[in-house]
């Protein structure tokens, strides 16, 4: 690979970690939409996938986490973003190339699942002394179940539209 393609990644990643930044931290100054803004923060990391592979996205992931933990006001949203949304676009192309729709689902659900338990377990130890449930736990969990295949629809037809429109 030539100086001018890796520049040209390299200067790619950096736009991608800063767009990336820029929404989580989007989250402290609004006081609405925040699951939107960590949804669409996922699709920076999704798009450089696109371009240059899992490797690259992983690396702008790394960048973006650390950048997020140092400038993110809200630690939980960083928290979130670090832990789940931050490297699914690179899990979900990973999954997606089993080509079993069924076993697909059951590793998203099971990623998801153990992701949400990490990010309850360390929010719960780091930022809150006790963390009350508004609903049964049994009906959280298919609840917030019901979310993750609604963002993953959202986020599968994000790419499906961003590689349509990068085609033309």
């Amino acid at each position: 690979m030539n100086s001018g393609s890796n520049t040209k990644k390299i200067t790619f990643g950096a736009m991608m970690v800063i767009l990336t930044v820029l929404t989580l931290y989007s989250t402290s100054l609004l006081p609405f939409n925040k699951l939107f803004l960590l949804g669409l923060s996922s699709f920076f990391i999704t798009i450089v996938v696109i371009h240059h592979g899992k490797r690259q996205g992983l690396l702008v992931y790394t960048a973006s986490s650390l950048l997020s933990l140092m400038v993110i006001p809200n630690k939980a949203i960083a928290l979130a973003y670090v832990l789940f949304f931050g490297y699914y676009g690179v899990l979900k192309s990973f999954i997606e190339g089993v080509n079993n729709l069924f076993i697909e689902w059951v590793l998203k659900l099971l990623c998801f699942h153990i992701a949400l338990v990490a990010i309850y377990l360390l929010a719960s130890k780091l930022f809150f002394e006790e963390i009350t449930l508004a609903l049964p736990l049994g009906a959280l969990i298919l609840a917030m179940a019901g979310l993750f295949i609604f963002y993953d629809y959202i986020l599968s037809r994000a790419i499906q539209y961003y590689n349509h429109r990068r085609k033309k």
